[in-house]
C-alpha cells in the first residue's frame, strides 16, 4: 500500500471563501530528501467568519463525493447554496500529493483536481482531474495528465487498462459524472466489470495506474471532523464500504472512516455492520484509554447495541463509580473527544486529519499535549483551525505551523524572526489582515436598555 502526505491545498467558492486560498503542508519545495518530521501539524486563525471553517468545508465536500455516488443528489441545490459561496457559485479545491511505497527511492507525487458551478438550476461537477508529477522538484510544467473529465465527457485516462475500459468508463462518465466523482465511478466500474486484478497488477509498472491507486488511498485515509451545524445538515453521508476490494487495505485500516455518528438524534446512533463489530469493539476500547487521559475517573465505556438487519444500532454508554452515563447526556468536551477521536486516529496510523475548532471544549493543558504528541508520534498529518491561543504555544518554534485568515482571504503564515511571538503578536492586529480594534468598552451599548 502507498503512503501518501499532503503536500499543498488550494481552494475558493465555498462558504466565506471567494478568493482561492493555498495552504502548504510542505515546507519544501522539492522531494529529494523527503522529511515530513516538521509537516505533520498545521493550525489556521482567524476572526469569526474568516473562513476557517472553510476550508475545512471544502475538504469534507469532496471526500463526501468520494464516499457516496449519490450524495449531490441526496443533499440537493439548497443545502449546496448555503455550503458553497454566495457571490461565486462556483467551487474549486486542488491537492497536491506526495506518494511512496518501500521500493521508492523517493515520493512522486499527483495533483487532484475538482469544479463545481451552478448550472440550469444546480450544482454539477464541471471538471475532475488527476495529473502525475514525477519532477523531484514539483515541477508541474512536466506534469502528465491521468485522468480528465469535463462537462460529463472523459477526455483523458491513461491506464493499462485497455480500450474495453475506457469504452466501458466513457459510458459511466457520460451518464453520471455531472453529479458523481470520477474517482467513485472508477471503483464502482474496477468491482462490477472484473477490472480490479488487471488493475492492481499493474500499479508497480504503470504511471497512470499508480497515480490513480494513490489517490484512492489518499481518500480512503483521509478524515473530516465538522460540527453538522456548520453544514445546515442534520445528517451525514456514511462512508460507503465501496474500497474494500483494494486488497492491499486492511480491515483494521478500514475502520476509522466508519464510526461517526451518522444519526445524532437517535439513540442508536452508530450504525455498524454486523461483520465489523469485532473490530468496533477493539476500537472502543482505545476510545475508553483516550478518554481516560481527560477524565481519569472514567472505568469504562460499554456498547448498548440493538440488532437492525444486518447492522447493530449501537450507543456509547460511559461508565463511572458514581453511575452510567449515556453519550447523548455526556459533558459537550466528552462529547467532542469521543467524535474527533476515529479523525485523530486517522493522522496518527497514516492519514490525513481535519479537525473544525479542535481547541472548542478541550482543555487547554491537555490540548498543547495532545499536539506534541501528534507532532512526535503520529504517522500521517493533523490540520486544525482553532480560537484559542494554547496551540501556538505547542507550535510556534516551528515555522510554517501556524497559518492565519484575514480580511478578504489573506493567508500569512508564521516564521521564527528573533523574540517575536505569535501568541503576542496575533491578540494585538499585527497580522496582516487581522485587525482586533476593540476594548472592552465596546461591549457597554450591547446590553444598556432602558431600564438600566
Amino acid at each position: 500500500m502507498f503512503k501518501t502526505a499532503l503536500l499543498q491545498l488550494r481552494t475558493k467558492g465555498i462558504k466565506n471563501i471567494e478568493n482561492e486560498v493555498t495552504i502548504d503542508f510542505y515546507r519544501n519545495k522539492s522531494l529529494l530528501n523527503f522529511d515530513m518530521t516538521n509537516d505533520r501539524v498545521r493550525v489556521l486563525y482567524g476572526p469569526n467568519g474568516s473562513g476557517k471553517s472553510s476550508v475545512v468545508a471544502s475538504v469534507w465536500l469532496i471526500k463526501q463525493l468520494f464516499n457516496s455516488d449519490s450524495f449531490l443528489a441526496r443533499c440537493g441545490s439548497g443545502f449546496l447554496s448555503q455550503l458553497l459561496n454566495k457571490k461565486k457559485k462556483d467551487f474549486s479545491i486542488s491537492l497536491l500529493v506526495a506518494f511512496w511505497d518501500e521500493h521508492d527511492k523517493r515520493p512522486s507525487s499527483f495533483r487532484y483536481s475538482m469544479a463545481m458551478a451552478f448550472e440550469d438550476g444546480e450544482f454539477q461537477i464541471e471538471e475532475e482531474s488527476i495529473t502525475f508529477v514525477s519532477s523531484a522538484r514539483l515541477d508541474e510544467n512536466k506534469a502528465k495528465t491521468i485522468l480528465l473529465a469535463r462537462q460529463g465527457k472523459l477526455e483523458v485516462l491513461d491506464t493499462s487498462l485497455g480500450n474495453d475500459f475506457y469504452r466501458d468508463f466513457e459510458g459511466e462518465v457520460r451518464n453520471l459524472c455531472r453529479k458523481s466523482s470520477v474517482l467513485n465511478l472508477f471503483t464502482r466500474l474496477l468491482n462490477k466489470k472484473g477490472y480490479k486484478d488487471a488493475f492492481l497488477f499493474d500499479v508497480p509498472n504503470h504511471k497512470g495506474n499508480r497515480a490513480i491507486y494513490a489517490a484512492l488511498m489518499y481518500f480512503l485515509t483521509l478524515s473530516v471532523y465538522l460540527d453538522s451545524s456548520d453544514l445546515h445538515e442534520n445528517e451525514m453521508e456514511p462512508p460507503s464500504d465501496l474500497f474494500e476490494y483494494l486488497s492491499s487495505v486492511s480491515k483494521e485500516e478500514l475502520i476509522a472512516p466508519l464510526l461517526d455518528p451518522a444519526q445524532r438524534g437517535n439513540r442508536y446512533s452508530i450504525r455498524i455492520n454486523k461483520s465489523d463489530y469485532g473490530r468496533y469493539e477493539k476500537y472502543v476500547k482505545r476510545l475508553e484509554l483516550f478518554i481516560k487521559q481527560f477524565k481519569p475517573d472514567l472505568k469504562g465505556i460499554e456498547i448498548d447495541k440493538r440488532l437492525d438487519g444486518s447492522q447493530y444500532r449501537c450507543q456509547l454508554v460511559f461508565v463511572y463509580k458514581a453511575g452510567r452515563v449515556d453519550f447523548e447526556f455526556e459533558s459537550t468536551g466528552i462529547k467532542k473527544l469521543t467524535n474527533i477521536f476515529s479523525t485523530l486516529e486517522s493522522a496518527v496510523g497514516g492519514g490525513t486529519a481535519f479537525i473544525d475548532e479542535l481547541d472548542a471544549n478541550v482543555s487547554g493543558v491537555y490540548l498543547r499535549k495532545l499536539i506534541e504528541f501528534v507532532e512526535q508520534y503520529a504517522k500521517g498529518q493533523l490540520f486544525f483551525t482553532a480560537h484559542s491561543l494554547d496551540p501556538m504555544y505547542a507550535l510556534y518554534t516551528n515555522s510554517k505551523a501556524i497559518y492565519f485568515i484575514g480580511n478578504e482571504n489573506l493567508i500569512s503564515v508564521w516564521k521564527k524572526n528573533g523574540n517575536t511571538r505569535p501568541y503576542t503578536l496575533y491578540p494585538d492586529g499585527m497580522v496582516p489582515g487581522i485587525y482586533f480594534n476593540i476594548d472592552a468598552f465596546d461591549f457597554l451599548p450591547c446590553f444598556e436598555s432602558e431600564e438600566r
